[in-house]
């Protein structure tokens, strides 16, 4: 293919998510040539000639099986108005540091919160997920339809381990700062309630033994 094929007009906002779609690809060990067998599009021509457009409805939905996917979450439609910051991170990433917040939240409600829509989620959490199976993760994505959390790879810890890490760390000693010694009466004391061989405008900062009871 030598001729980049234009889209047609006005329906450019759909775009094929091709970030996504490599990482798939590397997950379910996909090469290149697969691709290229898939949509019938060499590789290195997907960023100019893979779009909706030029890609026929069936080999979408089989790029999509063969991805362990959906074919909406291969699409990608940029909200309406909004720019991402600069460098601002991915949305598997935001998706992460979300739940490390939020703990157990639901779907919907931790969509609403990131103002994502349920698709985008989806595909962070799809994105999530795989990132997280690394066996150099201590995390594991759960996602659910009433909830989506992280929880810890089983066996990490050991029980004792995790019983010394439930007894610390959520105390009243352990949380408070350290406080220091009282001062002496003749430091705290209101300056008329004084002895006459303490000064009023004594420090407490002073040494505690120049003051003679």
């Amino acid at each position: 293919m030598t001729n980049q094929i234009p889209p047609p007009s006005g329906t450019s906002a759909v775009a094929f998510d091709l970030k996504f779609l490599r990482e798939r690809a590397a997950e379910c060990r996909l090469t290149d040539e697969d691709l290229t067998a898939l949509t019938g599009i060499p590789t290195a021509d997907f960023g100019s000639h893979l779009t909706p457009h030029t890609l026929p409805a069936a080999n979408l939905f089989t790029l999509a099986r063969a991805l362990n996917t959906s074919a909406e979450f291969l699409l990608r439609q940029p909200a309406p108005n909004r720019r991402p910051a600069p460098g601002a991170a991915d949305h598997a990433t935001m998706l992460h540091a979300a739940l490390l917040e939020a703990d157990h939240i639901h779907p919907d409600d931790l969509a609403s919160a990131l103002e994502w829509t349920p698709h985008r989620l989806g595909r962070a959490a799809i994105v999530l997920a795989a990132r997280l199976e690394q066996p150099s993760s201590p995390h594991r994505l759960v996602h659910t339809d009433t909830t989506i959390h992280l929880t810890c790879v089983p066996d990490l810890l050991g029980p004792k381990q995790r019983q010394n890490l439930l007894g610390c760390g959520h105390t009243a000693a352990s949380l408070a700062r350290a406080r220091p010694p009282p001062w002496p009466d003749c430091c705290t004391t209101p300056p008329a309630a004084l002895p006459p061989t303490c000064p009023p405008n004594r420090s407490p900062a002073w040494p505690t033994d120049v003051c003679s009871l």
